[in-house]
Order: structure tokens, then C-alpha cells, then sequence
């Protein structure tokens, strides 16, 4: 929608002060969607990442689990770009660890494609699903404990499996084909034979 930018553009620019004086002229702007941005303040402050901006935000009542308009929510941008103190923030102040069910990926899904150790970490301490069923695509390597091994993300791999991954397609996915299961494992296998050598 059509509004005004100026708190979004404060929390891009990380400026706690225009943010301060922006939320008591008016409050309302701190949840909103706006154009050019298509996303929140929160949003914006976590893209760059400014984690005094982010906390300040948070205590202001931003709504931690709003996501933009491609339905990426704050912690799967903190995630995305590494930035762990956001990240850690924004699930202190109870943001879904599984991202928002609009958006085909998680950010457990981003961390361990990108290889994000600390972010594996962080979101499964947190609760976060290894398998969320309805974000596969045609139960090809769409979960993160694959992703991880197709990245070569061996310390990503190792730890999901630790905290539970489950291995193998056919418990999640019983319903598809086993010829596709053989293609996804082959895959999977051959790429983990690499990874450990």
C-alpha cells in the first residue's frame, strides 16, 4: 500500500532517533507494508542487519512474524544474511522458527543450504521443523538435511541428523513414487561420500 516511508526508511538507514521521533508522531507505522519496500520496519532493519534498531523496534510492539511481500519473514532474512545477534533477537521475541507457511522455504531450509552452522544451531534449539511436509516440491531434495548434504554442508548434515532429521523420504513422503525416492538418495549419497572423504 501507499503510505508514508519515513520509519521504514529510518530502519533501513539504522537511525534509533528518526525511528523514536517517527513511532510518537505516528505508532501505527510500525507494522506497516509500504511501496517502494513491500515490507515492515522490522523487516528493513533486519535486511541490514541493525540489531539495536531490530531490539528497538521489538519493544516498540513491531510484529515479529510479519513477513514482506514474498512472504519472507524477519528471521528468514536474518538468517539468509547471517546475521546471528538479529536472529537470536527475533526469536527471543517469539518469531516462528519454520518462517511463514505462505513462503516454499524455512530458514532452517536457508541455513543449511548456505551452510550457517550458528543458524542450524540457533533455529533448532529454537523448535524449528526439520521436515515441514507441506514446502516439498515433488519430494525432491527439499529438505534441509538434503540441501545440506548437496551443498557439501557436511557440519550442517551431521548436526540435523544429530537433532533428529529424518534420512530417508519414504517415512515423510509415502505416497510418491519409489523411483523418485532412488534418484533423491542416489543423489544425496553420492554427494555425502564426497562430503566425508
Amino acid at each position: 500500500e501507499d503510505g508514508d516511508t519515513r520509519i521504514h526508511a529510518a530502519a533501513y538507514e539504522g537511525s534509533i532517533e528518526q525511528i523514536r521521533e517517527l513511532i510518537k508522531c505516528s505508532p501505527t507505522e510500525i507494522n506497516r507494508r509500504v511501496r517502494p519496500f513491500g515490507a515492515s520496519p522490522l523487516r528493513l532493519a533486519v535486511t541490514r542487519g541493525h540489531s539495536a534498531c531490530v531490539r528497538y523496534l521489538l519493544r516498540h510492539n513491531a510484529t515479529v512474524d510479519l513477513p514482506d511481500i514474498k512472504a519472507q519473514t524477519p528471521l528468514l532474512i536474518a538468517i539468509q544474511k547471517q546475521y546471528t545477534d538479529c536472529a537470536n533477537d527475533l526469536i527471543k521475541a517469539g518469531a516462528n522458527p519454520n518462517g511463514d507457511p505462505g513462503n516454499r522455504s524455512t530458514p532452517l531450509y536457508i541455513a543449511a543450504q548456505i551452510g550457517y552452522i550458528e543458524g542450524v544451531k540457533l533455529l533448532l534449539a529454537a523448535g524449528a521443523d526439520t521436515e515441514v511436509e507441506h514446502r516439498l516440491l515433488g519430494c525432491t531434495p527439499g529438505l534441509p538435511l538434503h540441501i545440506s548434504a548437496i551443498y557439501h554442508h557436511f557440519h550442517c548434515y551431521s548436526t540435523l541428523l544429530l537433532n533428529g532429521a529424518e534420512p530417508d523420504l519414504r517415512h515423510i513422503c509415502p505416497s510418491v513414487p519409489t523411483g523418485v525416492f532412488a534418484k533423491v538418495l542416489k543423489a544425496s549419497t553420492n554427494r555425502c561420500r564426497i562430503i566425508a572423504s
